[in-house]
C-alpha cells in the first residue's frame, strides 16, 4: 500500500508569566505543515512485513520550554524544520521465532531562532543548530520465540537491543548538556495460556548498567553546573497481567 499525507498542526499561544527578562511573557501560537509518503507492504506470504516512511515537518514559532535558573521559560523559535525516514520490518522465521526491527535518520534544524544562554542570560543566535531532544539515529533489532507447552500453554521469550543516537538538550547544542549515543538491552518471558485471562511476565531492562541521562540543564544552586535526570538503572520484575 503506497499513501501520502498533508496535514497542518496548530498549538495554542500563551501568556507565560513565569518568563524573566529579556523573555517575553507572550508566546505566539505554534504552527506545522507535516508531509509525509510511504509504503506498507507483505512479502513471503504475509511472512515478512516491512513498512517505510518518510516525512517532512516544517514548524513556524516552534514552542520551546527550557529550565533556566530553575524557572521553565517558554519561548518561540520562529522556523525550524525536521526531515528524515523510518523503516520498520517484522519477520516470522518459522512459527515459533520472529525476528523484528526499526530504524530511524531524522535531521532536524532551527532555521530561524534567537535564543537566550542559560548561561549568561545573552541573546544566542542558533540557527542552523539541531533540535532539542532530536536524536539522528535510532534502531531497535528483537527476536521471539515461542516455546509450545501442549495444553499447559505457551511460554514467550523475548529480547531487543536499541540504539539512541546522540541528543542535545540545549538548543545551543554544547557538549555539557548534550547525552553521548547509548545502547539499551532487554528482555523478558512471559507465560500465558489461552484458556486463561491470566498471562505472567518476568522482566529485566537496561541489561547492561548503561548509565545515561534523559534530561540535562544547568543548576542555579550549584553555580549552574550541569544536572539533570538520570535514566532508569537496570531493574527486574514481575508483572501479572488478567485481561477481560
Amino acid at each position: 500500500m503506497l499513501y501520502a499525507s498533508v496535514s497542518k498542526g496548530f498549538r495554542a499561544g500563551q501568556i507565560a508569566d513565569n518568563n524573566p527578562p529579556p523573555y517575553s511573557r507572550l508566546v505566539n501560537p505554534e504552527k506545522l505543515w507535516a508531509y509525509e509518503v510511504g509504503a506498507k507492504t507483505k512479502w513471503a506470504d504475509d511472512r515478512v512485513r516491512a513498512n517505510v516512511t518518510a516525512f517532512y515537518y516544517d514548524y513556524q514559532d516552534l514552542q520551546q520550554t527550557t529550565v533556566i535558573d530553575a524557572v521553565s521559560v517558554v519561548t518561540n523559535a520562529s522556523s525550524a524544520e525536521i526531515k528524515g525516514v523510518e523503516l520498520e520490518m517484522t519477520a516470522m522465521v518459522t512459527s515459533e521465532l520472529t525476528l523484528f526491527g526499526n530504524f530511524s535518520y531524522m535531521d532536524s534544524e532551527y532555521k530561524d531562532f534567537v535564543d537566550v544562554s542559560p548561561y549568561n542570560n545573552a541573546p544566542v543566535d542558533v540557527s542552523g543548530n539541531r533540535l532539542r531532544y532530536a536524536p539522528k539515529t535510532k534502531a531497535m533489532l528483537g527476536a521471539s520465540y515461542d516455546i509450545l507447552l501442549g495444553n499447559s500453554g505457551t511460554l514467550t521469550l523475548r529480547g531487543d537491543v536499541s540504539f539512541i543516537g546522540d541528543i542535545h538538550f540545549s538548543s545551543l547544542n554544547t557538549d555539557d548538556l548534550k547525552q553521548d549515543s547509548y545502547t539499551l538491552v532487554n528482555a523478558n518471558m512471559t507465560y500465558r495460556n489461552e484458556d486463561s485471562p491470566w498471562s505472567v511476565m518476568v522482566y529485566g531492562k537496561n541489561l547492561t548498567k548503561e548509565k545515561y541521562y534523559r534530561h540535562k540543564s544547568l543548576n542555579s544552586f550549584v553555580g549552574r553546573a550541569p544536572g539533570g535526570y538520570v535514566g532508569d538503572p537496570r531493574t527486574y520484575g514481575l508483572q501479572v497481567i488478567y485481561q477481560y
